[in-house]
């Protein structure tokens, strides 16, 4: 007997979900469940957008004859999921909006596109804040188009009767040439190439009559036993590339190669199928061979004000970027640029190539600089001191959050130890917080606090002053205190209770005591010094072990016949071992002068020599010391600003950051587009949140008077040499220690070949202005 089984999902939802939030939530799976269920609805709705108000989910949808037809289906969709999972009686309303017309372009349009879709920013001052909002729309057009090369010259009908043509005769079972009258004359092999263009990237194996286009970028020769040759020809349409292989005898052999040579444009015809020995698809039994006019398109610079690139890196950023400076500098000096910037990461390989690109009558100017792993040694060992004796009471605690951002995220448990200066425990704290929002799936993996756990614990307003009066008269200790510290001063400010604590920080304290460790999160700590940590990721239990950790730190650190916290952040300066561990951030930094570039040199001697560690870093402290002369910009987004917007940090934070810095930047939209799929933070989610962060930027500059800069992070010269980027980050996988986000973009581990590096590579590319 046949049994059909039905299951059914419900989901039991904690008090804290509402409309609004469960939808904020999980309206993205909504739409991937709904793209395996009706891949047209899908599209409708990824289209449009939605809102809620008063209980009502209002779905704004294109308006088409089509919506019309499936508003019933869509309604009953949405209401079928809110009601039988969720057990939420919903409204669900459709709002039409405007349809929107998109230009479906053809191959030699599709290349304009890439060439003109991420136009540049501009700086402020001219506008900025506004050209922010359009800067990620694309296929945007050139304001002049470029003109086109010249068409290659036909050969004349006289001219055509003196060359040989060759088929291959579909009836000789000895597949001998035999020599044939071409139906085109302008055909140089074979008999016709009648039939539209097919990309190369779209090819499959057994294409018969098959025609492709492009150039010839390398030819092979190889001579057979029986005399005959076998000339392999590469050919690229600048987006895939393939071979095709001829077999001619000896005597044409050098007719063959005349007439079909390196760096000319060809239309081939014959069938695609795969190559048994080359093990790639190859395109074989020619039908004929065309010369074609070169069908790329130049970039030129067509705006009358020109822009100057001051964040640019070349073959010496290593496994990085993939292009001479002796080509850019011939690119920009052709686009009429006065001058253009060389940053590459921590070296200075460039200069002597670039120098000689340039003489001394020349109306353009090369800018030295790199592109620094700066490391914040700026900030003291011990945050807010206020000049103890170590020789106190001690409060060890840790949090557990629902997100990294302090201004954005909540608490939802605080934890607590407090010992005195014997290193005995005199008092523990431990307690829920109710954050008022779902707690965030990944969080409750990570902590295994559940929304039924916080539902019925107070909120931060109870339990932060019951927190101050227990550590009333001690410093605090956390574990990476800064991140700890930032969530209490925030809460704190908000509700108008006075934060006058001194804190200590067990993991910068380890990168001193301890240089050898390597590796110092709390894991590792527990390991060296023998603790136990029964359930890591929640406070109570973190704090308890950072507290054990913190007596065996501080028994150390006496011993050193340290007695005062001044005498503390005294070892932590300019420490070697602490700066080589600790996190870095990219950082410009420009020549102005002769004394600024003897000075730059000290800093690479220096990074290289004394703090190299995977990397040359340099701490802002020695950059201080040697600043005369240079020029700071705060670099894209693996610079410390970018980082303390994304991580919510406090308003004083952000400021500091700002102050240091001579200038700041902003980048295309597409440069930071990997940031919306990274599930490693949880501010920028869409497009909108990465316009938002350059507006900020923007409104620092202005607030600071700091001029804020429009930089492309150029890694390539041209839109389609991003797949040459693509393939040396693919072959860096192989060697060595992964990099991270401060090296590459897009990060390790999103993309698992060169195809999927191609689909998220960002558009590091030289670029044009556009007026907005």
């Amino acid at each position: 007997e046949r049994v059909q089984v039905t299951i059914i999902e419900r989901y039991i939802l904690s008090d804290l979900y509402n409309l609004e939030t469960l939808t904020e939530t999980y309206f993205p799976s909504f739409l991937e469940e709904l793209s395996h269920y009706n891949h047209t609805l899908y599209r409708m709705i990824k289209r449009g957008s939605y809102s809620i108000s008063e209980g009502i989910l209002t779905l704004s949808l294109e308006d088409s004859l089509l919506a019309h037809d499936r508003e019933g289906e869509i309604i009953k969709y949405f209401a079928t999921i809110y009601a039988e999972r969720f057990g939420m009686n919903v409204g669900i309303a459709i709002k039409y909006i405007e349809k929107k017309t998109v230009k479906r372009p053809d191959l030699e349009e599709e290349m304009l596109r890439r060439a003109y879709s991420y136009d540049d920013v501009v700086s402020y001052n001219e506008g900025a804040e506004d050209a922010i909002e359009e800067q990620g729309e694309s296929a945007v057009k050139p304001a002049v188009k470029p003109a086109a090369k010249p068409a290659a010259k036909k050969p004349s009908a006289d001219a055509s009767k003196n060359k040989k043509y060759y088929n291959r005769d579909q009836n000789a079972g000895n597949k001998k040439f035999s020599r044939k009258p071409s139906d085109d004359p302008d055909c140089v092999y074979g008999y016709e190439v009648e039939g539209e263009c097919t990309p190369i990237n779209q090819l499959e194996d057994h294409m018969d009559s098959v025609c492709i286009k492009g150039q010839i970028s390398a030819i092979e020769e190889k001579q057979l036993k029986s005399g005959k040759w076998i000339i392999s020809f590469a050919i690229t349409d600048f987006i895939d590339s393939i071979c095709f292989k001829l077999f001619v005898k000896d005597e044409d052999k050098d007719a063959t190669l005349e007439e079909i040579h390196q760096g000319g444009f060809y239309k081939v015809k014959g069938k695609c199928e795969m190559d048994d020995f080359a093990k790639e698809l190859t395109i074989t039994r020619i039908r004929g061979i065309k010369p074609i006019p070169d069908f790329t398109t130049s970039r030129k610079d067509e705006y009358p004000e020109k822009r100057v690139e001051l964040h640019l890196h070349t073959v010496f950023s290593e496994s990085d970027a993939v292009t001479d400076i002796d080509k850019m500098i011939k690119r920009a000096k052709a686009w009429g640029h006065k001058a253009i910037a060389i940053t590459d990461h921590g070296v200075a390989q460039a200069f002597p190539v670039a120098n000689h690109c340039v003489t001394k009558d020349e109306d353009f100017k090369i800018i030295y600089g790199l592109e620094g792993y700066f490391v914040d040694d700026l900030k003291t060992l011990v945050l807010d001191s206020d000049h103890q004796n170590l020789d106190s009471d001690y409060v060890v605690f840790d949090i557990e959050t629902t997100g990294i951002g302090a201004t954005r995220c909540k608490i939802i448990e605080i934890g607590a130890v407090r010992i005195n200066k014997e290193g005995e425990v005199t008092g523990r704290f431990s307690e829920f917080i109710n954050p008022g929002v779902p707690i965030p799936y990944k969080i409750q993996q990570l902590t295994s606090i559940t929304d039924e756990m916080v539902k019925n614990a107070p909120p931060v307003e109870e339990i932060l002053p019951k927190f101050f009066e227990f550590s009333e008269g001690a410093m605090l200790v956390a574990h990476n205190a800064n991140f700890d510290t930032s969530f209490i001063k925030e809460n704190a400010k908000r509700l108008g209770l006075n934060y006058n604590f001194t804190a200590l920080d067990t993991m910068t304290l380890a990168y001193i005591m301890i240089p050898e460790l390597g590796r110092y999160n709390l894991d590792r700590l527990c390991k060296y010094f023998g603790v136990v940590n029964a359930h890591h990721h929640r406070a109570c239990d973190d704090a308890d072990v950072t507290a054990k950790i913190f007596v065996k730190l501080l028994q150390m650190i006496r011993n050193k016949g340290i007695n005062t916290v001044d005498e503390l952040n005294e070892i932590g300066k300019d420490n070697a071992d602490a700066i080589k561990k600790a996190k870095t951030y990219h950082g410009i930094i420009l020549v102005k002068n002769e004394v600024g570039r003897v000075n730059l040199y000290r800093l690479i001697s220096e990074s290289h020599i004394t703090y190299f560690n995977r990397r040359p870093r340099l701490p802002m402290s020695l950059i201080n010391k040697y600043r005369e002369g240079l020029i700071l910009g705060s670099a894209c987004s693996s610079g410390e600003l970018y980082n303390s917007i994304l991580e919510g940090a406090s308003d004083e934070e952000i400021t500091r950051i700002v102050n240091y810095f001579d200038y700041l930047e902003v980048q295309p939209l597409g440069n930071d587009q990997y940031l919306i799929d990274d599930e490693r933070q949880d501010y920028v989610n869409s497009k909108e949140d990465l316009i938002e962060i350059n507006k900020r930027i923007i409104r620092l500059g202005k607030e600071f008077n700091k001029l804020v800069v429009a930089t492309g992070d150029v890694h390539f010269l041209d839109p389609e040499d991003a797949i040459y980027r693509s393939i040396i980050l693919e072959g860096s996988r192989d060697k060595g220690p992964k990099k991270d986000k401060e090296e590459v973009k897009p990060r390790e581990g999103v993309v698992n070949s060169i195809e999927e590096e191609m689909e998220v590579q960002p558009p590091l590319y030289l670029r044009t202005k556009r007026r907005c």
